[in-house]
């Protein structure tokens, strides 16, 4: 009652949810949501996980995920806040699973991978999964548990979007996020000035439309303008075509079957000796290495010069002498798939992820 709406540009019969988010200098900038998009989240949710009415509420509330808690919580079901410090210990949160009957389960991938390491025999709820890629080992290792009737759907979204703008079911074996919500319109555009639909197949940066679109940025109008684009491709006669649309800096391409596959960020396209890499490539290739879970790979200055740096995660518990061994066998590997440039000149093996608070890997860490 006592918000300044004034001072928020805002009017009284047009109110928005200010959602805060880090952007590329880890500065948090508000994201204005419209109700009406947080509407369009809640029905489309309410018609997922058909019979369930227990949620755990596993995003932390201060990350914007959180918001598929409240959704759920709005349609009618069950919400139950998973209480921090269990998030931790996966062998109390299956305790915690089992004691409150939770039914549906929220999560980052890395987080999920770290509880699956522990719980061994233990079958998962059906799990509602986001935040991060997912790598081809736990893709494999979730679809795995789909026979056993639990239904996992892994979301893409940023922030400016409504937090959700693509689902997929997690089956078969090739990793994607899905396609377009209902209310949502995406468009796979090239990098040059015509923003051109790039060819079916082809990367290319993921532009998202729709109901779910933000209003914007709370008072940052020039950084608004930059990220909210007008829209090439709109049409008036589709009900959920947008004027705008947001740049989501993420490269995608079309698979055979529609669905989109996450290939990595704008940003991560780095130049080595001259050579333009895109990491997400190499960190793919890593991945789908003989005894590697999942992979990142970061440029540091070595030597006095820019070097790729492989960090891998192996789900086995390896010494000195294998970690030694696995690191040789993949660098083989790589050199046979990928150019020489491509190759890190580093590879590290890593026991466990370091997470952020919002359960996604910490790579400052």
């Amino acid at each position: 009652d006592n918000l300044d709406k004034g001072a928020l540009g805002l009017s009284s019969s047009n109110l928005a949810y200010v959602i805060y988010t880090s952007g590329s200098t880890g500065k948090p900038k508000g994201v204005m949501i419209e109700h009406r998009s947080a509407q369009a989240l809640m029905h489309e949710m309410s018609d997922w996980f058909t019979g369930v009415t227990r949620f755990g509420w596993g995003a932390s509330y201060v990350f914007d995920a959180s918001l598929q808690g409240i959704v759920c919580l709005f349609s009618g079901r069950t919400l139950i806040v998973v209480p921090e410090d269990i998030k931790t210990q996966p062998e109390r949160l299956q305790d915690y699973i089992q004691s409150h009957h939770i039914e549906l389960l929220d999560c980052t991938p890395s987080v999920l991978q770290f509880w699956l390491d522990t719980w061994h025999d233990f079958t998962p709820p059906h799990l509602l999964v986001g935040g991060e890629a997912i790598s081809q080992a736990l893709w494999q290792r979730l679809a795995g548990y789909t026979s056993e009737g639990i239904e996992i759907r892994n979301v893409y979204g940023p922030t400016e979007c409504t937090v959700n703008s693509t689902m997929a079911h997690v089956s078969g074996t090739e990793v994607h996020i899905g396609k377009p919500l209902s209310y949502m319109r995406s468009y796979v555009l090239s990098d040059d000035a015509c923003r051109g639909l790039v060819p079916y197949g082809s990367a290319g940066e993921l532009y998202l439309g729709g109901d779910g679109l933000a209003r914007g940025y709370l008072n940052q109008p020039t950084l608004t303008v930059e990220r909210f684009i007008d829209n090439p491709y709109f049409d008036e006669n589709d009900p959920h075509s947008s004027k705008r649309l947001y740049r989501t800096g993420d490269l995608v391409r079309y698979l055979p079957d529609g669905e989109l596959a996450f290939m990595g960020r704008t940003d991560d396209q780095v130049k080595i000796r001259g050579f333009r890499i895109e990491l997400g490539e190499i960190e793919t290739q890593l991945a789908e290495q003989a005894g590697v879970e999942s992979a990142l790979v970061m440029v540091k200055e070595l030597a006095g010069s820019q070097q790729l740096v492989g960090y891998i995660h192996s789900p086995a518990a390896l010494d000195d002498g294998a970690q030694t061994s696995l690191i040789d066998q993949v660098k083989t590997a790589l050199a046979a798939q990928l150019p020489e440039y491509m190759v890190p000149s580093v590879l590290m093996v890593v026991h466990e992820w370091p997470l952020t608070p919002n359960g996604k890997v910490d790579k400052r860490a």
